[in-house]
């Protein structure tokens, strides 16, 4: 079970690592020249000192010097394709996963995050990507070059003396225990601190995106503690992880260097009784130096891979939960047909999260193409998940939604919402250009097409007031604009994708009564020939709507004109006493005096 985790990981990793295998092998390469180079070093060393100073021959000792010099450049060389090719490799596949995690994120659907927090899943994005680059950026060039120093830094000891490196093995196996009793206590500190990092940057970026609030109600105390205590938490869970991994490279080099300490005694006795050089012993030394440092190359980057394990169990979570997802999607083969009517069948929704609350109750609705529909009633009645709903944004719960015969589910999702526009009450604007965001309804339009659909949203005048006009950058979710301009972009951005459905969340609510005007009749000129659903808060919004729908509490309780809802039903009669005055109650041209 303990495997599994740093399987799937490898796995993981391997899979990105895949498009990169000409480089890992030139990379593999010069690790192994580097390595082969360091440890050719002892023999130089040795000679050096057997050949060289024994001798007292200069010509030996130059010689052995430009080997040695020799080696030292081919060593530097393999070193820097090493360290230049991992790190180009570690920086292409964080890019790389950075991606495929945001391709994943995008595919998730709106029940995942009803439950998940943005800033959390910011911060797995790119602190646990950061944590894989670390690991194949250098960590782990370097821990397959100690693999290879400490290989063949073991056979050249070997070769030595076989008496002191078999003494070496009956020592050796202690440095491992350390690693068993502290690895596992560095993974743990590594996650609980990365989850711990992870809330303290899911609460800075709420309480950023809500600055404003905070400040009104003077609550920057109360955020700073919280910010403080996640800190807290992280650098208390990070302050155990070192530690712990502490306790484990000095306990490792404690024990490494006392088996060299005795080895080092044990051959000045072979010196003494000439079974051994000094050159050999010098030669001996140096080798096991190099494990010992090997060793603890190693360890380290054993508790790199260790934090990297559970940053990729974060990231093969989410891949694991978009592919199940892009699955139960995956029988969506069918393209959209040629639809006359859009059918609710008996069609109930409650809330993943909240399964004992019906938000929409046994809704059977039937809309001939080019309809315009109002939907009327209090906060809360479901008017905005029968969009959600019609956007597939969730599943009902029971029943369906039919395009004329064809069950929703069974359509490509992205030919459903390509047909589908929408406008919220609050519109999300990017923090780009308002030429970009009006695009956004149509990436591939021309600059003339983004200009018409600006003028017919009546936001041309506003636009070329500004001093950069299009180009004018809009801030983080439009901060810049008022809420009229923001609205009147959103629906331009409709208007560019000209879609036929719209989805009007009472789309005039923002704007003052000049604007609402001239937005009202840009919506006209854009419901024309199109089926429409518009929520109406005001109820004037809705007197041209083909039927009015009344919801309460998740269900249709009347459906008709203005004239036969003013006569028979007492909930939108008491809404249209509230919103109009009686003079325009009783005549207005579109209700009769009689009503």
């Amino acid at each position: 079970m303990v495997l599994k985790p740093q399987k799937n990981a490898l796995n993981y990793l391997l899979r990105f690592l895949k498009p990169y295998k000409s480089a890992l092998g030139i990379t593999f390469i010069a690790l192994i020249a580097a390595a082969l180079a360091i440890i050719s070093l002892g023999i130089g060393l040795r000679h050096l000192i057997d050949e060289g100073f024994a001798t007292q021959d200069a010509n030996l000792l130059n010689q052995a010097l430009l080997v040695m010099l020799f080696l030292v450049f081919i060593m530097a060389v393999a070193s820097f394709f090493r360290s230049y090719l991992s790190a180009w490799i570690g920086e292409q596949v964080a890019a790389d996963i950075k991606q495929a995690t945001f391709k994943d994120l995008l595919a998730l659907t709106s029940p995942f995050y009803d439950t998940s927090h943005s800033g959390k899943l910011i911060s797995q994005l790119h602190l646990d990507t950061c944590l894989i680059q670390r690991l194949i950026g250098g960590a782990a060039s370097i821990g397959f070059r100690s693999l290879i120093q400490f290989l063949g830094t073991f056979f050249m000891m070997l070769v030595l003396n076989l008496k002191l490196t078999l003494l070496l093995c009956v020592v050796l196996p202690l440095t491992l225990l350390p690693i068993i009793i502290f690895g596992k206590k560095v993974q743990v500190y590594s996650q609980i601190s990365q989850d711990y990092l992870a809330k303290s940057t899911a609460i800075s970026k709420e309480t950023l995106n809500a600055v404003l609030t905070v400040q009104a109600f003077g609550n920057e105390n109360l955020c700073k503690h919280q910010f403080h205590e996640s800190l807290q938490n992280a650098l208390q869970a990070v302050h155990q992880g070192i530690i712990a991994r502490g306790l484990l490279a000095s306990t490792v080099i404690l024990l490494v260097f006392l088996a060299i300490s005795l080895i080092l005694w044990m051959g000045g006795y072979e010196v003494l009784i000439g079974n051994m050089s000094s050159g050999e012993l010098f030669s001996f030394v140096f080798y096991g130096l190099l494990a010992a440092g090997s060793i603890n190359s190693m360890i380290e980057v054993v508790a790199d891979w260790r934090r990297t394990v559970g940053a990729c169990e974060h990231l093969i979570e989410l891949s694991n939960t978009a592919t199940a997802v892009a699955k139960s999607q995956s029988s969506q083969s069918l393209a959209l047909p040629v639809w006359k009517t859009i059918v609710f069948n008996h069609t109930t929704f409650h809330y993943p999260n909240c399964p004992e609350k019906e938000v929409l109750k046994d809704i059977s609705l039937t809309l001939k193409k080019g309809e315009k529909i109002a939907l009327i009633g209090s906060s809360g009645a479901g008017k905005t998940t029968l969009f959600r709903l019609l956007l597939r944004f969730y599943e009902p719960s029971q029943g369906a939604i039919f395009f004329d015969a064809i069950n929703s589910k069974d359509i490509n999702l992205k030919d459903l919402r390509a047909i589908i526009g929408w406008v919220d009450q609050e519109p999300i604007l990017f923090s780009n250009s308002i030429y970009e965001n009006i695009r956004f309804g149509r990436p591939q339009a021309s600059y003339t097409e983004i200009e018409e659909a600006a003028r017919a949203a009546f936001a041309i005048d506003f636009i070329q007031a500004l001093p950069n006009q299009f180009e004018t950058l809009v801030g983080e979710q439009g901060v810049l604009l008022s809420g009229g301009q923001r609205q009147r972009i959103a629906i331009a951005r409709a208007i560019l994708k000209n879609p036929e459905i719209l989805l009007l969340d009472e789309a005039t609510n923002a704007l003052d009564a000049e604007s609402e005007h001239q937005v009202q009749m840009a919506l006209d000129r854009l419901m024309h020939g199109r089926t429409t659903f518009m929520v109406a808060h005001r109820l004037y919004t809705a007197l041209k709507a083909d039927r009015i729908l009344v919801m309460d509490q998740g269900a249709i309780i009347a459906c008709g004109t203005h004239d036969s809802l003013m006569r028979e039903n007492p909930l939108y009669q008491r809404f249209a006493t509230l919103q109009f005055d009686q003079t325009f109650l009783f005549e207005s041209p579109k209700v009769s005096k009689k009503a």
